[in-house]
């Protein structure tokens, strides 16, 4: 009797056992979303990048360049492990990828910073500007809270944000001005061939100056000629105009790029 109470035991023990087994197997496979870790990592990163003085620009070049560096690690470095973490908000994983890019495009463009100032300048800006875009979105769609002493600089970023949101949307219309354009030669006299095209200014924005240059483009894809248009001031949305330009050259296509100012 005692030797059958004692392999009941020990049945009762090993399914036990075996019940445990497969919980820990059950844990192990459970997957950790970084979801939570990186909205705080990424608060932080910002409060740490924010609460740098400003860069002395009385400072040399070069020490300007560290300075820049500096700022832009401090919150990379928050960061930049999350890349291959798991999200389970897919919408939230895109967006962390798209800012951390951000961060290290910005890096890329202090390359140059001593060497070529206008190129600088012009990859910073864009840059900056879609950063603002992406930590506005992270900042208002997941509700993340600063204290009041970084408000201003929030502010600042909220502000950049809509000025670049606007400077997109006025992009997208005048490149669908632009896609619009077919010119049609009208006549050709004394070897001069004469091309118009009737655009109508479909935008939001009234033009100052517009005008098209124009690249004439041969069969084996080499520009034969640059040219320009006549041009337009004070163009109005809703506006038509007539565009027209004289060539001498044969050319298999043409391709156009706008010449404007936004009247303010």
């Amino acid at each position: 009797m005692k030797k059958k109470v004692i392999v009941i035991i020990g049945l009762l023990f090993l399914t036990l056992l075996a019940g445990c087994s497969s919980n820990n197997v059950k844990d192990s496979t459970k997957i950790n979303y970084a979801d939570k870790e990186f909205l705080s990592s990424f608060k932080k990163g910002l409060e740490k990048r924010w609460d740098l003085p400003e860069i002395d620009l009385t400072m040399d070049i070069q020490e300007q360049k560290e300075e820049y560096l500096k700022a832009i690690d401090i919150e990379l470095n928050e960061i930049k492990g999350y890349s291959s973490e798991k999200f389970e908000d897919t919408k939230l994983q895109e967006k962390a990828l798209s800012y951390i890019n951000i961060l290290k495009e910005q890096r890329e463009s202090l390359d140059y910073f001593t060497v070529d100032e206008i190129k600088f300048y012009e990859t910073w800006d864009k840059i900056s500007a879609e950063r603002s875009k992406i930590l506005v979105d992270l900042v208002d769609s997941y509700k993340i809270e600063f204290s009041e002493k970084y408000k201003n600089i929030l502010d600042d970023f909220k502000l950049n944000a809509q000025m670049a949101i606007e400077d997109d949307t006025k992009n997208k219309e005048i490149e669908d001005i632009v896609n619009k354009v077919e010119f049609t030669k009208v006549k050709e006299e004394y070897g001069s061939s004469y091309y118009e095209a009737v655009v109508e200014n479909t935008s939001s924005v009234e033009f100052e100056h517009f005008s098209l240059e124009i690249s004439l483009i041969d069969e084996e894809g080499i520009i034969v000629e640059s040219t320009y248009s006549n041009n337009i001031s004070n163009w109005k949305p809703g506006q038509k105009f007539k565009f027209e330009f004289v060539t001498q050259t044969t050319f298999a296509k043409m391709e156009f790029e706008p010449q404007y100012f936004i009247k303010e």
